[in-house]
């Protein structure tokens, strides 16, 4: 399993629903935490503060500036890790990620895992060394999806149970797509049920959607299902959003197309024109990239064959230039 395949729908869904995910998650530290206080998400700085550090794969997810609940201004730095696959070195990584962010605040710093692996077994919240009487030890919090059951988690509204749904669904139906598809479509359908607001539907469908990806011929099938029960809801959220993208990407495919086209008849001019005067002025590519129409550009190539001299071939390009921009 490619570690972005599942780690990337993780780390943008935690950042459009921190609050929910330290509910769900780690529920003594969100109510440790004052949420009329904006938190401040510091991937940016994070990059920096680890990008001298020597650990092999680097993977930093996520680190939250946060406020506490107490008399006085204290700051929380939480630092988050999603990790879907097994590390044998991920213990001594979030040490190492801990105990440079602790250096570079010198504020308290949380560290916290996020475990997605398909390994029951492995559970690693603890990192340690001795040498010679010198002993370090560092426990930090780790979460582990697997421990959580499809059934419970249909009872809870938090969006995060959807969405842990979601990722143990993916787990469960790799190199299944017919079970895939049944699967994607209740946990669509399940957002419809649970009585999200349209925008939080279009969210968590996009993590679902993300996550569970199926082969073509699998998602039309989806998507037929799909726009079926939106009719039936009447509430067309996702297809009519499918359909705009469907509708953007054609254009788009025709758009490059026309614009190789159109690159490549330019060239075909200047190959001619090499080929019979050896050297040509710079004006006339430069003014070759102003046309935009294929039959103008026809027009040209033949001229490029036939004309008798540059000074005549840019004459005619001159003008053909002119005449569209007149039109």
């Amino acid at each position: 399993m490619q570690k972005t395949a599942f780690d990337n729908p993780w780390k943008t869904i935690i950042e459009t629903y921190f609050k929910d995910f330290m509910d769900f998650f780690f529920n003594d530290i969100a109510k440790a935490i004052d949420w009329n206080v904006p938190h401040i998400f510091l991937d940016k700085e994070l990059e920096k503060v680890m990008r001298d550090a020597d650990s092999g794969n680097r993977y930093v997810d996520k680190l939250v500036k946060t406020q506490l609940k107490t008399g006085q201004e204290t700051v929380l730095y939480i630092h988050i890790e999603v990790q879907s696959q097994y590390d044998a070195d991920f213990s001594r990584r979030m040490f190492i990620y801990h105990y440079r962010l602790f250096d570079r605040y010198q504020l308290p710093v949380v560290s916290l895992a996020l475990l997605g692996d398909d390994d029951p077994k492995w559970k690693p919240s603890h990192y340690q060394y001795e040498n010679f009487g010198c002993k370090l030890c560092f426990d930090f919090p780790s979460i582990k999806l697997l421990d959580y059951q499809q059934q419970d988690l249909q009872q809870k509204t938090n969006p995060f149970a959807i969405i842990t749904r979601t990722h143990l669904s993916a787990l469960e139906t790799r190199q299944k797509p017919q079970k895939r598809l049944e699967v994607k479509l209740t946990l669509t359908k399940a957002l419809y049920q649970a009585g999200y607001e349209k925008q939080d539907i279009l969210n968590l469908f996009h993590f679902i959607d993300w996550m569970l990806n199926l082969p073509k011929t699998v998602e039309q099938q989806f998507a037929l299902e799909l726009n079926q029960y939106e009719e039936q809801q009447k509430m067309r959220y996702i297809t009519s959003i499918e359909q705009k993208g469907i509708e953007k990407g054609l254009r788009q495919g025709l758009e490059q197309g026309l614009e190789q086209e159109l690159k490549t008849s330019r060239k075909y001019i200047l190959d001619v024109l090499i080929l019979r005067f050896q050297q040509i002025p710079e004006d006339i590519e430069n003014n070759l990239q102003q046309i935009d129409d294929l039959s103008v550009l026809s027009l040209l190539h033949k001229e490029a064959i036939t004309v008798e001299s540059i000074p005549l071939f840019v004459k005619v390009l001159s003008d053909s230039c002119e005449a569209l921009s007149l039109h």
